[in-house]
């Protein structure tokens, strides 16, 4: 348990970063990437379980500063392009496609 724990110092933000969705997301994204457990587990148990804490509060970290936004803190999937031009799933709704 941290006695100071800061969000900010977890995720690398200066303390006098003006924070924005974008800032968080991006922050978020390299750290839980540095800290891949499968990254780790090359090295062993005990540093996979040591990087999937650090994912973990790395997480914590960006939903609690991401909260105040009223913004997700994972984007949806983008839904890939069908390479069929005649697929649209506005007219599917609509004609029964």
């Amino acid at each position: 348990v941290f006695v100071n724990w800061s969000p900010r110092e977890t995720l690398e933000i200066d303390p006098t970063a003006k924070l924005s969705v974008e800032l968080i997301r991006r922050r978020y994204l390299i750290l839980t990437e540095r800290a891949d457990p499968a990254k780790a587990a090359a090295l062993g148990s005990e540093f996979a379980a040591m990087a999937e804490a650090k994912r973990a509060g790395i997480r914590k970290a960006a939903l609690e500063l991401i909260a105040p936004f009223g913004e997700p803190l994972d984007l949806p999937a983008a839904v890939p392009k069908s390479s069929d031009t005649r697929h649209n799933p506005d007219l599917d709704d609509v004609f029964g496609g």
